[in-house]
């Protein structure tokens, strides 16, 4: 999709500038070339964007909900519960959905009043998934170089998980910095990537809960 993207994107430029303020809904009828067109691929993409905000509000509230009961969060006991009967034998946690809305609509809110504090948040999710990915492998890694045993696997990369582990570590290692660059040299602040603020803040206050 995104080779798709670059290929069609034709003058960056004029796409960024566009009379629409969305440069996507610029590259459709640029591609296109016709309204109707533009119209339908549109709102295939705004219904592809509110199924997945759906499926990320209930994963997202579900990941909430286990912190909660683990009192990984604050007002944990408000967000653990669960009692709420979606049918016979099945209950979801009310308080975790509503809270994940909540806190999402929040941020959302964040765009009326400065993008730079939007985009910050924003590119900080790229970076935060990457970095969930070297805590889980370098978890493994380190029980390795412990010399400790791993848990019982169904599916193991045998004598080979070890350098696969140390390229993964290496490469996601580089893209998690690159996360933090600006777009340019010396940026004006509002021009700079505050994501590296936000990441430090959610570490110490995650850390605060946790230590505290």
């Amino acid at each position: 999709m995104i080779i798709t993207l670059c290929f069609c994107i034709g003058d960056i430029d004029g796409v960024l500038n566009s009379s629409t303020s969305i440069p996507i809904i610029q590259v459709l009828y640029n591609s296109t070339g016709s309204y109707t067109a533009t119209v339908v691929m549109t709102t295939v993409l705004i219904v592809l964007c509110m199924v997945g905000t759906i499926t990320a509000i209930a994963a997202t509230s579900r990941q909430m909900w286990a912190f909660a009961c683990d009192k990984g969060l604050p007002f944990s006991s408000y967000i653990e519960y669960a009692k709420f009967q979606f049918r016979p034998g099945v209950d979801i946690p009310p308080n975790a959905i509503l809270t994940t809305l909540l806190v999402s609509l929040l941020i959302t809110c964040l765009n009326f009043g400065s993008n730079v504090a939007l985009d910050a948040i924003i590119s900080l999710s790229n970076a935060a998934l990457i970095f969930s990915y070297m805590a889980s492998i370098g978890c493994i890694s380190l029980k390795r170089f412990r010399n400790e045993p791993l848990r019982p696997r169904r599916w193991s990369l045998g004598k080979w998980g070890a350098p696969i582990n140390d390229a993964a570590m290496c490469f996601l290692a580089v893209g998690f910095v690159m996360n933090f660059f600006p777009i340019t040299p010396m940026p004006a602040p509002v021009d700079m990537n505050w994501a590296i603020v936000i990441f430090l803040f959610v570490i110490g206050g995650g850390g605060g809960q946790l230590f505290g």
